[in-house]
């Protein structure tokens, strides 16, 4: 289960030396050198306290993997950088997950159970994989808004509907555990931070911060690999070729963009095939904001249907 990862990775970090976890605490900005041309740090602040209980904590190098709802576009404005563009390609799906005992007297072939969706007409799916304590996981899934419910009959209606009757067998009579849980924040979208003509050294954005995936396709972890190599590549040239950090952001999210490119047109282009998909080019952050921040005016986003987005699709992701 995830929660059994994460605590893993957290045991195995936290015994690292120089490893410090500082918790019940948000980042709310970026500290920069007298220039503002370098990230020297982060501003933090408690979690419910007031705007003027903040705290700097200093660091040579910044690494934003704060998932979807990243602010490093907003940070960045702030500091008179120009925020990001970014590229959604969205089919609309959506998923409800909920935890089943696993049935004693189960008899079937199989240990993981995946039904997936297929375009462009049979658009729902499911899955079943066993985790620790003899229990399951059970994921309902829904492209093209038709979203599974989190209701207890939708969530077993929903299951009964599938295809093939495989899932819908197996938890009929299981014992739920936990109730559905629904999640729809999951279209692909790519902020292009390497595409920006001027970048702040010693603040770089990986995984999902940069490169979010749509879910359905499990990449998200591919990615945070992908990215962490990366950087580790990257920090080993500067060492060898030079002794400050000064190029590596930008040098960072140049190769992020190369290595990830490929998981970005493996989930967008199956997502194109679904005749609700769209795609929107715009800035990361909304007009009104960008006004705000100082950026006046800049094109309002441009979407396209999927029967006329094709070349714009191609030039997105060359």
């Amino acid at each position: 289960s995830r929660p059994l990862i994460e605590h893993t990775i957290y045991k195995r970090i936290a015994a690292l030396p120089n490893v410090e976890f500082i918790q019940e605490h948000e980042t709310v900005g970026l500290a920069v050198d007298r220039l503002g041309k370098r990230a020297t740090g982060v501003r933090l602040r408690p979690r419910h306290a007031s705007k003027d209980e903040e705290m700097l904590l200093l660091a040579d190098l910044v690494i934003d993997a704060s998932g979807r709802n990243s602010q490093a576009p907003t940070w960045l404005a702030q500091l008179g950088y120009e925020p990001p563009r970014e590229t959604k390609v969205n089919s609309f799906p959506g998923y409800a997950s909920r935890i089943y005992r696993r049935p004693a007297n189960f008899d079937g072939t199989w240990k993981t159970l995946s039904i997936r969706p297929t375009p462009p007409d049979s658009p729902r799916g499911g899955l079943i994989i066993p985790i620790e304590g003899d229990r399951w996981q059970v994921t309902l899934v829904g492209m093209a808004r038709d979203y599974p419910p989190t209701s207890e009959e939708g969530f077993l209606d929903f299951a009964r509907s599938l295809p093939v009757p495989h899932l819908y067998e197996a938890i009929k009579d299981a014992e739920p555990l936990t109730r559905p849980y629904g999640y729809r924040l999951t279209e692909n979208r790519v902020r292009h931070y390497d595409k920006l003509p001027r970048y702040l050294d010693n603040f770089v954005v990986m995984g999902d911060a940069a490169y979010a995936l749509n879910p359905v396709y499990a990449q998200g972890m591919t990615v945070s690999v992908i990215g962490s190599v990366a950087l580790e590549q990257c920090l080993e040239v500067h060492r060898s070729e030079r002794q400050s950090l000064a190029g590596l952001a930008s040098a960072y999210q140049k190769r992020l963009s190369k290595l990830a490119t490929g998981l970005w047109k493996m989930a967008t282009r199956e997502d194109h095939r679904w005749s609700a998909t769209t795609i929107t080019e715009e800035s990361s952050l909304p007009q009104h904001r960008l006004d705000k921040l100082g950026f006046g005016h800049t094109d309002r986003a441009r979407r396209s249907e999927r029967s006329s987005t094709g070349a714009f699709f191609t030039q997105s992701v060359s």
